[in-house]
């Protein structure tokens, strides 16, 4: 397991914090408050893949943080 990097991201008009871990190559999103739920990605060939069924907004969210972190690593 590899700790990545923390986030919020707006769900339902509401900001959430979230923890990104990689491990198994998958990237989990992990709420850090009670009562939010937690959902993952993987990447096949330059795309990704959720893991759960996410609304548009948060799918985008969740997708451009972990491009903005994957970036500053290069």
């Amino acid at each position: 397991m590899e700790d990545l990097f923390y986030t919020n991201i707006n769900i339902n008009n509401k900001e959430a914090r979230y923890h990104i871990i990689f491990d198994s190559e998958k990237y989990s999103f992990i709420p850090v408050d009670p009562g939010n739920r937690g959902f993952s990605f993987i990447r096949e060939e330059d795309t990704w893949h959720a893991q759960e069924e996410l609304d548009e907004e948060t799918l985008e969210q969740a997708l451009d943080a972990l491009e903005e972190y994957l970036m500053k690593q290069h």
